[in-house]
């Protein structure tokens, strides 16, 4: 069992990375990744600009050479030590953010780009699947973003690859065409039964498209598992607050407890005196209308409709000690500035991690 695998169950891999290192002038950019992708599943890479994502996918298909480790793919290693096997050779489907589609060829012709001549037929089928049949006599400027990002997995899939990665595929779609076009690719992905690993920097698109997430950051897997996995149970501070916004409250361990103007709460595994941020989620805030002195109670500053809900700004006084915080609420919420009400925190949606 190799590092940082959970006990997600497929068939089997399809793809292994073993404690693979990579370098861009000798400045380290991988460091000790390893994950398998089961046959069938999505995976996503979910973290920020510049910390490795894209230039895992590139390893993988082998457009760099790994440092140190090794890459497997159906049990055959493609990188490792003295051995490299070239891009062309694994059989695998690669989507770029630009969708890198040949300007001068029509649409069937680019997706026929690769094929062998008994495999022209799968041009027809992937187009009929992604219903651009219409388009296969069209030039790439002459049809939408939407289209275009179509076109580019149809030329990803027809060779039927072992693997397809995606490299931030509808980063360049408006916010109305890129629901619509990534619930048809999680859909198409699904019924065809192929392996993908999409890279990603929105946790809500990772959400959608993932069997399981994995979160990078400055080159270091942090944490890999289903989507609610890592949103109800972050293992740190940045996976918590990638996974939404969140409220952060500095305290330190006094007995077991942290201490906060919204009361105190349980710890383990600190030791007393370790300054500790509590981390609770906007919707793990539930707002109530009870006047008792157990309940701490908060004034209304501000609300604000954001469409499905309203996010509610809230401050608590004690003495001259005030902590500013953010509910959200489902719909339409009608406080008004200057209430009071009262607060209570989901201990599912709280965390308690070092600072």
């Amino acid at each position: 069992m190799k590092n940082n695998k959970d006990n997600f169950k497929y068939n089997y891999s399809t793809l292994s990375l073993d404690s693979i290192n990579h370098s861009y002038n000798d400045v380290p950019c991988l460091k000790n990744i390893s994950f398998d992708v089961n046959e069938g599943e999505i995976i996503s890479l979910l973290g920020p600009s510049g910390s490795g994502k894209t230039t895992i996918l590139r390893t993988i298909a082998g457009l760099e050479k790994i440092s140190s480790g090794s890459i497997s793919i159906k049990n055959n290693i493609v990188s490792g030590k003295n051995l490299f096997c070239p891009p062309e050779k694994r059989n695998i489907g690669f989507v770029f953010q630009d969708y890198a589609l040949f300007p001068h060829l029509t649409v069937l012709n680019n997706i026929l780009f690769g094929l062998k001549n008994s495999e022209k037929f799968r041009a027809f089928e992937v187009m009929k699947l992604l219903d651009i049949e219409k388009l296969q006599n069209f030039f790439p400027h002459q049809i939408s973003g939407g289209q275009q990002q179509r076109v580019a997995l149809a030329r990803a899939i027809a060779p039927s690859p072992k693997v397809i990665l995606l490299d931030e595929p509808f980063v360049r779609l408006d916010i109305r065409l890129r629901e619509k076009v990534r619930d048809e690719v999680l859909h198409l992905l699904k019924v065809s039964g192929t392996t993908a690993i999409i890279v990603t920097h929105e946790a809500e698109e990772a959400m959608f498209m993932s069997d399981r997430i994995v979160v990078i950051n400055d080159g270091k897997l942090m944490q890999i598992g289903r989507p609610s996995d890592l949103y109800n149970r972050p293992k740190s501070k940045f996976v918590a607050e990638f996974f939404g916004e969140v409220n952060l409250i500095p305290g330190t361990i006094k007995n077991g407890k942290i201490q906060t103007l919204l009361g105190k709460f349980d710890t383990k595994g600190f030791a007393e005196e370790t300054p500790v941020n509590l981390i609770i989620r906007h919707e793990g805030i539930k707002l109530v209308d009870r006047k008792d002195n157990k309940t701490p109670h908060a004034k209304v500053l501000e609300t604000r409709l954001l469409g499905r809900f309203s996010l509610i700004h809230l401050q608590i006084e004690k003495g001259k000690s005030k902590v500013h915080l953010h509910a959200r609420v489902p719909g339409l919420s009608y406080l008004k500035p200057e209430t009071i009400i009262g607060i209570e925190i989901d201990s599912v949606q709280s965390y308690i991690f070092p600072i």
